[in-house]
């Protein structure tokens, strides 16, 4: 497969990766990110956590509303719930602010997939939102929440038939260890038989090969995939060995548009 240019930007095309392949499953991560960060804001304010007994304390939650509008995303609309206060009124700056932040707040909830969130990275998306004092302990709580929910993503129960299932690589530059390197994410796109399209997995390895094709397929197995009525790939070798072993006796077509390529 035909490596792209080299950007500027090494976040960028994964960034474009998932706002092009994952369906609504993975913008539930996105809406727990939100919240958590719309959970902190309050705390800081009322300099106390939920049932947190703090005698300098002026004021206190009362419960949530919905927000009348869903939030546009670059990952879809999602549902968020404002904070209600006894006295007064809260509104949460990232709400406020969300346009602005939002390719940042996705490329965070993105790498978490890989290698986890940074703490540093987490704590510039609340400085780029006005709230600089936010105590690090809440910063690195909101990290930790966005990698709880991305991991609960990554190992969900599949389903053990699909009707289709597309496997590919897109190469992206990512930052490991320091330094930036091409890398191979290889995806597996399922189609279930209600016609729901869901991402099965994704896997990251230095560049396509047979190992890595084999791992990400018996990671799949053990997630409960037992059958595709059809899977379709390009002709790369290594992957298509991996197919034959890991679900033998199934049957594979080349994607059409790999053969008009």
């Amino acid at each position: 497969m035909t490596q792209p240019k080299r950007k500027k930007d090494e976040r960028a095309e994964l960034v474009k990766l998932f706002r092009t392949v994952l369906p609504g499953d993975f913008v539930k991560v996105l809406e727990s990110g939100i919240q958590s960060i719309i959970d902190a804001e309050l705390t800081a304010r009322l300099g106390a956590e939920p049932y947190q007994r703090v005698e300098s304390r002026t004021n206190y939650r009362n419960g949530y509303r919905e927000r009348k509008e869903p939030l546009s995303t670059g990952l879809g609309p999602i549902s968020v719930s404002i904070p209600k206060l006894r006295s007064g009124n809260f509104y949460p700056s990232i709400l406020e602010q969300y346009q602005r932040v939002d390719r940042a707040l996705i490329s965070i909830v993105s790498e978490a997939y890989f290698a986890g969130v940074s703490t540093r990275k987490m704590n510039k998306l609340f400085v780029d939102l006005g709230l600089e004092n936010i105590d690090r302990s809440f910063v690195s709580r909101c990290a930790t929440q966005i990698d709880k929910e991305v991991e609960i993503w990554k190992n969900r129960q599949l389903d053990s038939r699909y009707a289709y299932i597309w496997l590919d690589a897109i190469y992206t530059k990512i930052r490991t260890e320091g330094r930036v390197n091409s890398t191979a994410v290889l995806i597996a796109i399922g189609l279930r038989e209600d016609g729901h399209r869901d991402v099965l997995g994704l896997h990251l390895g230095n560049r396509e090969s047979y190992y890595n094709w084999k791992g990400f397929l018996q990671s799949l197995k053990a997630r409960g995939l037992e059958r595709s009525e059809l899977w379709v790939s390009d002709e790369h070798d290594g992957l298509i060995k991996s197919i034959e072993e890991c679900f033998p006796g199934q049957l594979r077509q080349r994607c059409i548009v790999h053969w008009m390529l």
